[in-house]
């Protein structure tokens, strides 16, 4: 039985402080639970289709409005919550649109994160809203509350939890193991709070974002360091070059050529997309036989003559091919079996899982890289780095990390994100640290920029560089792996000019040698002799 509720007013009191530098103040950001509506019904849409939200989470704003307000909780925290939670009704993980679970609720016994049968299943979004809202409600210490058994939906109200979180920075270490949980989630409601439509705040608050405490930031030691005594790297033979043929699949072969490494691995992806060869640069080294597994590129119906007659020569001892049957034929994992080849396909049911999958076979390392899916330069610029450490790249769509993508990344003790935060949001960033994650971003003013600064954080006091077109991905598909062999990051250039970021770079390099990927098409011979200008 729904009971009502009267909330008193709530003064919130703001103050200035500085943004950058600034040390927050705990209870400036508490954002009380008990709360009258601090958000819209319209702002919540407005601001859930700003996220790409799913078309079920901006249906569902008016029940969590509603829901939230008749038990005197402010639904800018539940909506953000469930934001927060469910990726925004994405349910990437085990968790389903069918479980009707919008913040992730277990049984009352519990159970694992990647348990399906540990997490809540209920009978529509109404309950299963309901059931939030009873918790955060019991959480903040409503007045009568806990509820019958009967009388709530919520599988986990336990009566030992009453008043344990008055406020949003309470949920830390209680909704959530995280120390910063409930700053990340302030952040969020702050985000949805803040979010104008038709130019306006509908209900004004806060200016300036919750900082998390710099004390409750825990930075493991870094695994950011020159390795190159351990992995030796091997020399460009001339000062400038070119590798390039008529068309992809011809490229990948002549990069391939320059492996010179027999009786290793070699990966096939599809020529047909970026994402794959991209996030298999991780699986290139093999650390014992200090090699590098070339990428061949394959069509549907599998590699042309040239290719083919290439893998034969690598005498290959295993062969990994990325990406399904849709991508690559089956008949190619037969074709090679019969050569006495192992094979092993990685695929997934999206680019995220083909990530997700490629990181299972590298295995858990210290350090992973984060990569927005829609940006195939910032994989290619990052790619050299995967190959040479071999830390597995994963892919995110920029604005929440998917369960299965967030389960695979906090087993690392550091991660690197490639891009600003338009590319992958700060909210995310937010999410690692709270884990007790060193995050490290790189990110320039555009992609070109933001490929020196990777060469310059990943590969410093490097003379030798690989050029690519930073406009298309073709060229450069398969360039990782071996730009790691020769220790030459990727610096990503305009295919008509040499950016000035690239130009500063080399000269503050020394560059001595450079590698481009690519024909005339790609990599402009004006491009060839501003490089050739700037090499010593």
């Amino acid at each position: 039985m729904k009971k009502k509720f009267l909330i008193g007013a709530l003064t919130l009191s703001i103050f200035s402080f500085i943004f950058t530098e600034a040390k927050a103040d705990y209870e400036q950001w508490r954002y009380k639970i008990l709360n009258e509506p601090t958000t819209t019904v319209d702002q919540m849409k407005e601001w859930a289709k700003s996220k790409d939200a799913d078309e079920e989470f901006i249906e569902q704003a008016e029940n969590f409005y509603n829901i939230s307000i008749e038990y005197g909780v402010d639904p800018a925290v539940t909506y953000a919550q469930s934001a927060k939670e469910t990726n925004f009704f994405r349910f990437t993980g085990v968790v389903t649109k069918k479980h009707h679970n919008t913040c992730g609720l277990k049984i009352d016994v519990g159970g694992s994160d990647t348990d399906k049968k540990a997490h809540k299943k209920f009978e529509d979004w109404e309950e299963g809203i309901t059931a939030q809202v009873h918790h955060l409600a019991l959480y903040a210490g409503q007045e009568g509350f806990p509820l019958d058994e009967e009388d709530t939906p919520d599988p986990r109200h336990f009566a030992s939890i009453f008043g344990k979180a008055p406020d949003v920075i309470s949920l830390s270490s209680r909704w959530a193991p995280s120390k910063i949980y409930g700053w990340s989630l302030a952040q969020m409601v702050f985000d949805l709070d803040t979010f104008l439509v038709d130019g306006k705040d509908p209900i004004p608050g806060p200016d300036c974002m919750p900082i998390i405490p710099e004390e409750l930031l825990v930075k493991p030691p870094s695994e950011i360091k020159d390795k190159s005594e351990e992995i030796p790297f091997k020399d460009l033979k001339e000062k400038l070059s070119r590798v390039y043929r008529d068309n992809r699949y011809s490229t990948a072969v002549e990069i391939a050529k320059m492996s010179e490494d027999k009786g290793g691995k070699v990966i096939i992806a599809s020529g047909n997309t970026y994402a794959d060869a991209l996030v298999a640069a991780g699986l290139s080294l093999d650390k014992d036989k200090n090699t590098y597994a070339p990428i061949l590129l394959a069509s549907r119906t599998g590699l042309d003559k040239e290719a083919y007659n290439e893998l034969i020569k690598l005498s290959p001892s295993e062969v990994y091919i990325i990406g399904g049957e849709e991508s690559i034929s089956k008949s190619l994992d037969r074709s090679l079996e019969e050569l006495g080849v192992k094979v092993k396909r990685i695929s997934g049911k999206s680019r995220y899982e083909t990530s997700q999958k490629v990181y299972d076979e590298i295995g858990s390392q210290k350090l992973a890289i984060l990569v927005n899916a829609n940006s195939f330069a910032d994989a290619t610029a990052i790619s050299p780095f995967s190959a040479y450490r071999k830390f597995p790249i994963l892919l995110t769509d920029g604005e929440m990390l998917d369960s299965d993508t967030e389960s695979r990344a906090v087993k690392a003790s550091e991660i690197i994100i490639v891009g600003g935060e338009k590319t992958v949001s700060k909210v995310i960033e937010n999410s690692l640290i709270q884990r007790g994650i060193r995050v490290t971003r790189i990110a320039g003013e555009d992609r070109y920029e933001t490929s020196c600064k990777i060469a310059k954080k990943l590969f410093p006091n490097r003379t030798s560089f690989f050029i690519a077109d930073g406009g298309a991905f073709p060229d450069s598909l398969v360039g990782g792996p071996m730009a790691a062999k020769y220790g030459s990051p990727i610096l990503l250039s305009n295919s008509s000019y040499l950016p000035e970021s690239i130009k500063d770079h080399l000269n503050e390099q020394k560059a001595e040698k450079a590698l481009i990927l690519g024909g005339d098409k790609s990599v402009s011979s004006r491009v060839y002799l501003q490089v050739k200008e700037n090499l010593r």
